[in-house]
């Protein structure tokens, strides 16, 4: 979204090009032109700019980064994945394309918003002072936003924050905050829904990762450091690390999800059919019809994470005891 701010004066920028591949390390510098007009840089995030494209208004990702392609690249094939994942099971994300800007590579992600105001989670909860970004206080709001004559499908919403703490959780994804957990209020008919899905690029335990990289390696790290690390990252950063063995919220989430499924049905039918169609190597299959290549090592890893989250819903699922009886009402 445009904000007061963010705009600086109009001019004609004619070069943006979508790049037709990439590979991790290696870009394959084939673009089509794509013309478009600046509308804007953010000024607080480096390297993001607006344009207006033939698709309607987009945000340019740089994913600048002092340590080279490598990490650039883990992130764009990240967003990417995430974008197909989310698509296998109905959760709405951002449309990405790889783009090309004099030279810098990253992705255009088009407009979520349109004409319409965006609100964070943060934002979203302060109707209710005390309340805390979690599924029981969001109901609650629900109902006072419902009460202030605002339009809004409490069991819709409620469903899809599910589904996106499933996909978090699924995805290892250690980026997710209150801050782009979004909706959408549409000022002219008062109705508010959720947003589609942004930020992915640290799914897969991706921030984890990266930071680990570049401590390791720093300003001397390589293509052949990455690759050679990949078969290392699977076990480092999977459901049996230390990373996820230490993490209070992992195992909150992971409860959460298999006790809520076993109060509501409809959440039940989100997890189960989750579980089935999450199918990581179609998604792999699609990325690369667009002519983006990922490294083999990586493939599995990502796998690995994703197959290792799965069996750890599914034994809590099976063996977990919790009383539900007491739950609060979400819908």
């Amino acid at each position: 979204m445009i904000t007061k701010g963010i705009l600086k004066n109009l001019n004609k920028y004619n070069n943006i090009k979508l790049v037709k591949g990439i590979n991790l390390g290696i870009l394959e510098t084939k673009p089509r032109s794509l013309k478009g007009e600046k509308v804007g840089i953010s000024t607080k995030s480096f390297g993001n700019i607006w344009f207006v494209t033939p698709k309607g208004k987009a945000i340019f990702k740089s994913f600048d980064s002092e340590f080279g392609v490598e990490i650039k690249n883990i992130r764009i094939v990240n967003e990417l994945l995430c974008n197909q994942l989310c698509n296998q099971i109905n959760l709405e994300c951002a449309e990405y394309e790889i783009a090309s800007i004099n030279n810098l590579t990253g992705l255009l992600s088009y407009d979520i918003v349109g004409n319409n105001r965006l609100i964070n989670l943060s934002e979203f909860i302060k109707v209710d002072k005390n309340a805390k970004p979690n599924l029981i206080d969001c109901a609650n709001c629900i109902d006072i936003y419902k009460n202030n004559g605002v339009n809004i499908n409490k069991k819709e919403v409620i469903i899809n924050l599910y589904k996106i703490i499933l996909f978090d959780t699924l995805t290892l994804q250690t980026d997710r905050n209150a801050r782009n957990i979004n909706f959408i209020y549409d000022k002219k008919s008062k109705t508010l829904t959720t947003a589609k899905l942004i930020d992915n690029e640290f799914a897969f335990c991706g921030e984890r990762m990266i930071d680990w990289l570049e401590y390791n390696y720093g300003e001397t790290l390589s293509m052949r450091d990455v690759l050679y690390e990949y078969s290392y990252l699977s076990k480092i950063f999977t459901f049996d690390s230390e990373y996820v063995k230490t993490s209070k919220q992992f195992k909150n989430n992971v409860e959460n999800l298999i006790a809520y499924a076993k109060k509501y049905p409809d959440l039940q039918n989100v997890l189960d059919s989750t579980l089935t169609d999450l199918n990581v190597k179609t998604a792999f299959k699609n990325v690369e019809k667009t002519g983006v290549k990922i490294n083999d090592d990586y493939k599995n890893y990502i796998l690995t994470v994703v197959e290792n989250v799965k069996n750890e819903l599914l034994r809590e699922k099976q063996d977990s005891k919790l009383d539900i009886e007491f739950l609060e009402n979400i819908y």
